[in-house]
């Protein structure tokens, strides 16, 4: 095999998340900025990205209504948001597939870790990551190179040419360059190909089928 460990974000990438994610981001919205209206394209990124970075980047607000934002936003996903989410086709057929043949399998997301784990424990794919690392809920761990590095300390491989990083947003293949991973990108979550092609990539695979059948066959 040449990778032996495989690191998967969540939304995106093993869950079609969009749904609670828009629901979540009109909630902290509306409770922000009662009545505004906002363009339809500026949701377009919500989804992959750290949330500090959205309210800042996207959004545009300063810091103390982007913590507002998020605090907001978190009110309304712990208790419903979480669970507006789905399985993409194929994503416990692959995992089944790479656990079975010995790939260590880990989690490699921006959202909270707490939320993560109760995520992948709902829909029942808990029992195939030796790790499952997340964001922390407070500044020291927010943004996806911080997480890979966090994940990157707390497992057992450590030549990095063993190990593939999954995603599907430039900031998945952004942080696997700075930190010396190869990494793949999927076009069936919330990035596009034009996005994915501007970072170095092993494959864009469409489906999850397509991308069980390149690591197993690497």
């Amino acid at each position: 095999m040449k990778y032996s460990t495989i690191l998967f974000d969540l939304d995106g990438t093993l869950t079609e998340s969009g749904i609670g994610i828009r629901k979540c981001f009109d909630y902290a919205l509306d409770k922000l900025f009662p009545g505004k209206t906002w363009p339809e394209e500026m949701f377009s990124g919500i989804i992959g990205p750290p949330l500090l970075w959205t309210c800042r980047e996207i959004f545009k607000f300063d810091e103390e209504t982007s913590h507002e934002c998020v605090r907001l936003y978190r009110e309304r996903y712990s208790t419903i948001g979480k669970f507006e989410n789905r399985l993409y086709d194929g994503v416990t057929e692959m995992l089944d597939a790479l656990y079975n043949k010995g790939y260590t399998i880990c989690l490699c997301t921006s959202k909270p870790e707490n939320f993560a784990h109760e995520i992948i424990e709902h829909f029942g794919i808990m029992k195939y990551f030796t790790f499952a690392g997340g964001a922390s809920l407070g500044e020291e761990r927010n943004n996806k190179i911080a997480v890979m590095r966090y994940v990157l300390e707390n497992i057992e491989e450590k030549d990095k040419s063993k190990i593939l990083m999954v995603g599907d947003k430039y900031h998945d293949l952004e942080a696997s360059q700075e930190l010396g991973l190869d990494c793949a990108g999927v076009l069936y979550g919330y990035g596009s190909k034009e996005e994915l092609s501007a970072y170095p990539n092993v494959i864009l695979a469409q489906t999850a089928d397509e991308l069980r059948d390149f690591i197993l066959n690497a």
